[in-house]
């Protein structure tokens, strides 16, 4: 060891505060103040709660993101070091959302779908359904479920398929089925 050579460094981890990247498509959900929930990566059922305190004004080239300061509640006791990797979900609100049960929603060529019931003719004994495929864009997805929206208007009371829409996609979408 030489003089003037560092042989520690003091780091007080009771004000760590996170670097997040957020990509433009999400930049103008984000405000500074909301809260946010972080996991690290070697942690994850562990919650960790802080909020936005800072976002900067240019995009990062290497992501293609913006970087995001966020300050963390309590820090001391979390076992944080400086350079952790963590996953944040930064709260943007409550909002009421069409949403479907995640396997109702299937994929072919790039695109989500859902499958509609409705009543079709039948022999006198039977009634039969008809399936249709409707082409969906799909959002937020949390708790199994999954933000669905229709690219063409549905009727009111539409019956939609939530479970078995992977069998009827790998049958064909155009079959009738005896109820």
């Amino acid at each position: 060891v030489q003089p003037g050579t560092s042989i520690m460094e003091v780091v007080d981890n009771s004000k760590i505060h996170c670097d997040l990247t957020v990509f433009e498509k999400d930049l103008m959900s984000v405000k500074i103040g909301q809260k946010v929930n972080f996991q690290l990566t070697n942690q994850g059922n562990q919650v960790i709660t802080g909020s936005i305190n800072g976002i900067n004004k240019s995009f990062q080239n290497e992501s293609k993101g913006v970087i995001v300061h966020a300050v963390i509640d309590n820090a001391s006791g979390k076992n944080l070091i400086p350079g952790m990797y963590v996953t944040a979900l930064i709260s943007t609100g409550n909002q009421l959302m069409p949403s479907l049960p995640v396997e109702a929603v299937v994929r072919s060529a790039g695109k989500q779908y859902i499958f509609i019931a409705e009543s079709g003719k039948g022999d006198s004994n039977t009634q039969a359904l008809q399936f249709t495929k409707v082409e969906v864009k799909t959002g937020v997805s949390e708790l199994g479920f999954v933000q669905v929206t229709p690219l063409v208007e549905l009727e009111k009371n539409t019956r939609v398929v939530t479970k078995g829409a992977f069998y009827l996609q790998s049958k064909g979408s155009s079959g009738e089925e005896e109820e």
